[in-house]
């Protein structure tokens, strides 16, 4: 009986370790693009560039002017907007 309880216990503490152990892995990017009267930009191209591992994703603004980026590595990114006219 006592090796039982033993294995059970040891068990639930690898269980514990495995759910203390799980870690956020990603992160998102979300933002408004709008011009200097405070309009919102729809179409504009929206560019992020990971400065560490130079890895880029490109989004177009959707009509609000809205973008995102979800599910992506956590880190250093450089953002670059274009957008015919401007």
């Amino acid at each position: 009986m006592k090796l039982r309880i033993s294995k059970i216990w040891a068990l639930g503490l690898v269980f514990l370790c495995l759910c203390l152990g799980q870690v956020e892995t990603s992160t998102s990017i979300r933002g408004l693009i709008s011009d200097p009267t405070g309009a919102a930009v729809p179409g504009a191209r929206v560019t992020i560039r990971n400065v560490d591992t130079g890895e880029e994703r490109s989004v177009t603004s959707d009509s609000g002017g809205a973008y995102a980026f979800p599910s992506i590595v956590p880190g250093t990114y450089d953002l670059t907007v274009t957008h015919p006219g401007f």
